[in-house]
């Protein structure tokens, strides 16, 4: 895949991607900070911006457990895959999002790798989460 091609692909994905960093390969994943977020994660979050902030912060999460829960599982197994979680925009409006998100660590960083899918439409029946 060339350059053009991927940084295509990452900005007009019909889901929200990430990607997030720490300083060093030593970093716990709550230190990593968003360095890249496409258009439609900006938009399903209704925020102007992410980077520089943790990774998918609190103000997002209807549920704060979840999100530690999240953070937890993504420090202990390095891997999120498909967690379902109620979200919640910079507005106020709730969503159900489907999370996936990797840990990769380079030989000078720890990198996050991350997606959000809203799953609204598929009507999760309430309370019902997968973390």
């Amino acid at each position: 895949i060339r350059d053009n091609e991927y940084n295509n692909f990452m900005r007009h994905a019909p889901w929200g991607i990430f990607l997030a960093r720490g300083s060093s390969s030593n970093d716990p994943v709550s230190n990593c900070h968003v360095y890249y977020a496409n258009p439609t994660l900006i938009q399903m979050l209704n925020t102007l911006d992410l980077n520089n902030q943790p990774i998918l912060p609190s103000e997002f999460w209807q549920v704060k457990e979840e999100r530690s829960a999240f953070m937890n599982q993504l420090s202990v197994n390095g891997l999120v895959n498909g967690a379902t979680v109620q979200m919640r925009d910079a507005r106020n409006h709730s969503f159900w999002a489907k999370i996936f998100a990797r840990v990769i660590k380079s030989p000078d960083a720890l990198v996050v790798y991350g997606c959000v899918v809203d799953v609204s439409a598929e009507k999760i029946p309430s309370g019902k989460t997968s973390l």
